[in-house]
Parts: structure tokens; sequence; C-alpha cells
């Protein structure tokens, strides 16, 4: 009896984290001023709250160690947290060595480095502690939206004038060109999912899904009010973390009954 309830309860359980893993998307909106929630399934964008302040962050990304979402502030060249229930912001420091107009920011899933991306086309390794900086190299390129797969093996950028996807080497800033991506003049930013779908955004409020391995990308809706969407980032659904924790707990208890 006990193995068969145990059975039971180590099913639902699994069809409970699988339903829960799926990412919620995130993105910052200048106009009106928040955080949303965006599905890709219906388009629909839904207010989380309001974020304070005036920083207009051209990147967000969250470190997986602990899933805190990090932003770079474009002009006041910050480094910042973003809790993304609340819209509270925590300036870390200014990113220094300076980065001229900090735009993308990824940090890698694996050792949890993270990278920030510069106007220029500079790439740099960001301490994520103080915001000191470290310059890796010079892709020589306007690229922005930077992102790195789930299992860190794929570091991506778009191109923010033409649009192009680009794989970047974060060992030496070297990027190679994909193929045409989001068909607007203005894209933003970039997100991996942890079932390795890819997200885009465009300054003008479109939101775009990606194929990775060739950069088509496809509509999938608008922000409210379109103008001033900047940055993407992808979170758990809110009960992925607990379907997890009792997944483990679960596995535990299966192996000491007899």
């Amino acid at each position: 009896m006990n193995r068969r309830i145990l059975a039971l309860a180590w099913s639902c359980c699994l069809v409970l984290f699988i339903q829960s893993a799926a990412a919620q998307l995130v993105y910052f909106d200048e106009t009106p001023r928040g955080l949303y929630t965006f599905n890709p399934i219906t388009g629909a964008s839904t207010l989380r709250c309001v974020v304070p302040g005036t920083e207009r962050f051209f990147g967000m990304d969250r470190r997986a160690s602990d899933g805190v979402i990090f932003g770079t502030d474009l002009f006041g060249s910050g480094l910042w947290t973003i809790n993304p229930n609340t819209c509270a912001t925590t300036r870390i420091g200014t990113l220094t060595p300076a980065i001229d107009r900090p735009e993308g920011i990824a940090f890698h899933p694996i050792t949890g480095q993270l990278y920030v991306s510069s106007v220029d086309g500079d790439l740099y390794k960001v301490n994520s502690a103080n915001a000191a900086t470290t310059l890796v190299g010079h892709s020589g390129l306007t690229i922005r939206g930077h992102s790195f797969s789930p299992d860190g093996s794929r570091f991506l950028a778009i191109h923010e004038s033409t649009g192009d996807l680009y794989s970047v080497n974060p060992l030496n800033a070297v990027a190679t060109r994909i193929g045409p991506s989001i068909p607007s003049s203005t894209p933003e930013d970039m997100t991996f999912t942890a079932d390795g779908q890819l997200f885009g955004t465009a300054f003008s409020g479109e939101l775009y899904g990606i194929n990775p391995a060739t950069g088509a990308a496809t509509l999938l809706g608008t922000s409210p009010d379109p103008g001033g969407l900047l940055s993407l980032v992808a979170i758990p659904e809110p009960g992925a973390l607990w379907s997890a924790s009792l997944l483990l707990s679960l596995l535990r208890r299966r192996r000491r009954v007899p």
C-alpha cells in the first residue's frame, strides 16, 4: 500500500512540476513605466507592478543560483537588482571602469559569470557584487540583448539596427552572424527560457519568438502602449521551485521504502 500511495504522489507531483516549470516572460516598458508579464500563447500583457525612478533598463537577466534579477541602466551606467514582484530596485554600483551605455546583460547559467555589453560593441565580465568590470574584447558590432542558452553552450545577441542574430564567443567577444531575425530597426533584448526557447523584443512594442538556429522570428504580440519596450527576462512560474523541492523529498523517501 505504501508503494502505491507513494507512486501516486510521485506521479501527481511530476505532472505538477512539468506544468509549473514553464517560465514567465517579464518585460520592462517605459510607457507606462512598469514590469509586465507577457503570455506568448495569447499575446496578452499584464502589468505586474510600477517601477520607481527614471532609469532606463536596457537589459535584464536572472542569476540562476538565487533567482535575483539584475538590470543595467543605459545612461547612468549603473548595475541594479529588480524585484519582479514588487518592482523595488536596488543600485549595486556604477560599472567601473566605465562602460559606455551598457545594454546587454547575461549570466552564464553554469559558472554564474555576469557579462555586460556596451553600445560600441565591447564585452565585459562584471563582478555582480560590486559592479567592477573587466574587458573581454571588442566585437566590432553594435549588438545587444545578449542571452545564454540553458546549458551555457550558446551565447546569442541581436544587432541593434539590422535585427540580425549573432553568436558571440564569451572568451574574446568575436561575433558570428547566424541570420536575419527581428524585423525592426530597434530590436532591444532577448532571453532564453529553461526549455531552450528564445524570445526577443523591439523598442516599438513587439515581442517575438526566435529560432536560435536560424534567427527566424515570429511576432507573438505587442505591448499595451507601443514604444518604450526595453528589456526582457524569463523567470520560473511561482510553483516551480515548490514542486522541485517536493519531487526531491519524494525521491528520497522512495529510496527508503522497502
